[in-house]
């Protein structure tokens, strides 16, 4: 299968993405051209290169070119849409371009059109197009902080992991890794919950960010085992004999604290700790019960939490699918664990995207 490339420019890189097109097309490349489809001087390229950038981020394993005077204004337009990573390149140094994709990732090559040549610009674009990214463990880490504060506002689509070995663990975490900034692990313990899960000595991947979901009858216990592996820690409020002692631990140790409540706990009962925590995660489901009903009445209960204190961040977990995520974002939810739909999809990245096109500027 050829890879896949998306072009376009402005006025003035109009000629120089039309040799791009016929060049790489005779490489064996699938180049998609995103316009203009004529030379029209004075143009307004934002409509071209974001269209060109949208196309890079929904389709896996794709690349983009766009192609301005100096490059600059494309470069910034492209980076407006998530999970793009525009670089630009309008001559000097051609190691520029190699460590643009080994080290930075980069999806997406703007190019300065008034100030290269054509053979330059075909020897540089093939290049940047044949580099891999090294996938070293710095540079994911870093490319990870950058996502997160760009995505520390909006609300995000938490994949859920559930397993039982390293094994299964290690296949879940696969199927999504390079679709979220963060992930929800769940805990079991077989006593608060009926099942358990992650009973086991595991090992996640130190580039990534997680949360842990704790449906455990001693929670400070867990979580002073497992206190490096995680940046969120997500206990129940049932289970805490003295929630505030929990909270003070974990933030003594500066991790996120999370609190939850299943679905028949009233909203009382985390009030005197609801202003000490970073997350308030709601249960729509019972939680450990594979396969519970969905209890629509968490939904005003979640309106009720955003209208009393719109300063929190509200979770929701349990049967979240593309037919209910819209409405749980208007009632106040801001992350959105999904775990079956997402992990019994045939395309768990794709499953990802659908649920985040729902809640987009929602």
């Amino acid at each position: 299968m050829s890879q896949k490339i998306f072009i376009a420019s402005d006025h003035a890189g109009y000629e120089l993405k039309n040799t791009l097109v016929e060049f790489h097309n005779d490489k064996g490349f699938e180049v998609v051209d995103k316009g203009p489809e004529d030379y029209q001087k004075g143009d307004d390229y934002p409509e071209y290169i974001i269209d060109a950038a949208e196309a890079v981020r929904d389709e896996d394993e794709s690349l983009g070119i766009v192609l301005g005077h100096s490059g600059q204004g494309e470069a910034l337009a492209a980076n407006k849409v998530d999970r793009v990573r525009a670089v630009v390149y309008y001559g000097g140094e051609p190691e520029i371009t190699e460590l643009s994709r080994k080290h930075n990732n980069a999806n997406v090559l703007s190019l300065g059109a008034g100030f290269i040549n054509d053979e330059e610009a075909k020897k540089e674009v093939l290049k940047w197009l044949e580099t891999d990214f090294t996938g070293a463990e710095r540079h994911r880490r870093r490319l990870k902080e950058i996502s997160l504060y760009e995505n520390r506002k909006k609300p995000q689509v938490l994949p859920a992991l559930l397993a039982n070995n390293q094994k299964e663990l290690d296949k879940e975490l696969e199927k999504v890794l390079e679709y979220s900034d963060i992930f929800h692990v769940d805990v079991q313990d077989g006593e608060f919950v009926e099942n358990d899960s992650l009973n086991f000595e595991f090992d996640l991947p130190r580039y990534q960010r997680y949360e842990a979901h704790l449906m455990v009858e001693k929670p400070l216990k867990w979580i002073k085992e497992n206190l490096n592996e995680f940046e969120r820690f997500n206990f129940h409020i049932e289970a805490a004999d003295n929630p505030e002692s929990v909270i003070s631990y974990l933030k003594d140790n500066h991790k996120e604290v999370g609190v939850v409540l299943n679905p028949e706990t009233d909203l009382s009962e985390i009030s005197s700790v609801i202003h000490q925590v970073d997350v308030v995660q709601f249960m729509t489901v019972k939680p450990g019960s594979y396969g519970s009903d969905f209890h629509r009445e968490v939904i005003n209960k979640i309106t009720e939490a955003k209208r009393k204190h719109p300063e929190i961040s509200v979770e929701v977990d349990g049967h979240v699918t593309p037919e209910n995520i819209e409405e749980l974002r208007e009632a106040g939810a801001d992350l959105f664990v999904s775990g079956s739909y997402v992990q019994e999809s045939d395309n768990s990245g794709q499953a990802v995207r659908t649920l985040e096109e729902k809640i987009e500027d929602k």
